[in-house]
């Protein structure tokens, strides 16, 4: 039988490290929160307020990635600050910048009249601070949770994001009709500001908690070209996605943002309920046959994206066709099979000291394309329509698909025999 809880466990429960964790926990549901209205309510913002082109979009989006790249500098700057102190100061920023959106129409005044402008300079500061604190959400949650059993209080930290954002998501969908875009974006500031709070009380871990930092070096070696290269085209797929999609919905057919947060709940029920069924699969089918079966059906979804408003139009109705591509939108939403069968493969075949600065290299390689498909997306959308747009997105997926028969965990275990070895 378990023992009762008493007085003095309950008062430790809440010391460090573990009060530690929870205000962490409460720092993360924060910023999911946060996502949760910004991420469904933009496009319509910044439609409706602003009327930006899709070019212009593209320009916004490729500027907003480039702190991305920050990964390297946060790794040295961690060294000089504490963790703590800079989680919290990214959060602050962020908070900043994301309840500055309620001011982006003086900002636009003030700028002569560039909506753009001002929306690419309130963007831009936001995601500085959201680069930074990306990559010590991870070093924060390895100090402070306790010592045994490190993936399981990292799983946690991923549900409590996944509530706030799937919480604040309905929350919006509820007031945004009485505190408009502006309101909205206040809320999710001061959602921020009291994640920065939560982050700057915590207290360093005990030395008997205390891990050592994680590696921040980035590692370049022959032997993972394979994943880099579908990291690399994942990356591309999909900011095609996460731009695009909603942006034609908005754009091209007119759809409210009620609709647009209503989608977005169902996507994120319909992850935090087939997640585990996931990671089953890639366990019993293996890394090649999960992703292959994967890219085929984003590549129908692409394909679908590009054909079925242009072709369908001739034979559905408008409702028709909508409702399709909200199938479609979930469908894809459902395919990141690929982004846990990819952390699989590299675990399989690369020492355990390789794991990490491999996989840090792989975000790096996720985000180049992020700063070039906004500007040439944006563009191609512009001057010949969102088809080719699409069709790109289905051609990224068939390449992802070729690339992904090399991917042979079975014959690429580490150590390879000294014969077999590709030079680095």
């Amino acid at each position: 039988m378990v023992p009762p809880l008493t007085g003095r466990d309950a008062r430790r429960f809440f010391r460090p490290p573990m009060s530690n964790y929870l205000l962490l926990v409460g720092a993360v549901f924060c910023l999911g929160g946060a996502f949760g209205i910004q991420i469904p309510l933009f496009a319509n913002f910044i439609h409706e307020r602003f009327g930006i082109e899709t070019h212009q979009y593209g320009y916004m989006e490729a500027l907003r990635e480039v702190p991305g790249f920050l990964t390297a500098f946060v790794g040295a700057l961690v060294m000089i600050v504490p963790a703590v102190r800079l989680g919290m100061l990214s959060l602050l920023v962020m908070g900043i910048g994301m309840a500055a959106y309620a001011w982006a129409t003086p900002l636009a005044e003030l700028l002569g009249g560039s909506g753009v402008l001002a929306l690419i300079l309130i963007s831009v500061f936001w995601s500085l601070g959201f680069h930074t604190w990306a990559p010590l959400q991870n070093t924060l949650a390895l100090q402070f949770a306790p010592t045994a059993e490190k993936g399981r209080w990292l799983g946690w930290l991923r549900t409590a994001s996944g509530i706030g954002n799937l919480s604040l998501m309905g929350l919006a969908l509820l007031l945004i009709g009485r505190l408009e875009y502006e309101g909205m974006f206040l809320f999710a500031g001061g959602l921020l500001l009291l994640g920065a709070i939560a982050i700057g009380a915590a207290k360093p871990a005990r030395s008997a908690h205390a891990v050592p930092l994680p590696e921040r070096r980035l590692l370049l070696r022959r032997r993972y070209g394979v994943y880099y290269l579908l990291t690399f085209l994942s990356g591309a797929r999909k900011q095609i996605f996460l731009m695009f999609a909603v942006w034609q919905l908005v754009k091209e057919h007119g759809v409210a943002r009620e609709t647009i947060l209503t989608l977005m709940i169902v996507n994120q029920v319909a992850n935090l309920l087939l997640s585990p069924t996931v990671g089953k699969l890639v366990d019993r089918f293996g890394e090649r046959l999960t992703l292959s079966v994967s890219y085929v059906l984003l590549t129908l979804v692409f394909t679908g994206y590009a054909l079925v408003p242009s072709v369908g139009a001739r034979y559905l109705s408008e409702a028709a066709i909508l409702w399709t591509l909200y199938i479609l939108y979930v469908v894809d939403n459902l395919l990141f099979v690929g982004a846990i069968a990819l952390t699989t493969y590299v675990n399989k075949i690369a020492p355990p000291e390789e794991i990490r600065p491999t996989l840090t290299m792989g975000v790096t390689m996720n985000h180049i394309p992020s700063v070039l498909v906004p500007l040439i997306g944006g563009w191609m959308w512009s001057e010949l329509g969102p088809v080719p747009v699409f069709l790109g997105g289905a051609l990224f997926a068939m390449m992802s698909l070729t690339a992904t028969q090399w991917v042979r965990p079975e014959q690429q275990r580490y150590p390879l025999p000294p014969e077999a070895q590709p030079a680095d």
